[in-house]
């Protein structure tokens, strides 16, 4: 009783718990802009992959909540990869709306798939975030 401080340990935070405002945020801000809309109509295809990327995300949500409550490595993986490519889409859709370049938006979502895979493998940790 008398040493209770060598006995208490950090609290782990799941990743899942760290993350999901972010993921969130990053739902209702897509949310915001579907309903308020872009300056510039998109062309159909690229409305199409921002509604992929609304879902994308969405899933992800879904999947880190899952993942918090099964303590499972593969929902984690899965939500990761969700929004990996969520992002990806999000990114392609803003470099298209800006510069209206599709083949440029193209290779800065291929990027930022590659980046993000990069640092998750460098790590080691294969964490889901």
């Amino acid at each position: 009783m008398g040493n209770d401080s060598a006995e208490r340990r950090p609290e782990r935070r799941d990743n899942e718990v760290v993350w999901l405002p972010a993921v969130m945020a990053l739902l209702v801000f897509q949310m915001l802009t579907l309903v308020h809309g872009l300056q510039a109509p998109l062309p159909q295809d690229v409305q199409l992959v921002y509604d992929a990327s609304l879902g994308l995300v969405g899933l992800s949500v879904l999947l880190l909540l899952l993942a918090a409550f099964r303590q499972s490595q593969l929902w984690r993986s899965l939500a990761t990869g969700a929004l990996a490519i969520g992002v990806a889409a999000d990114v392609f859709v803003a470099t298209t709306a800006a510069t209206g370049a599709i083949l440029e938006a193209s290779l800065t979502a291929l990027l930022i798939v590659a980046i993000w895979a990069t640092v998750w493998s460098i790590t080691g940790s294969h964490s889901a975030l």
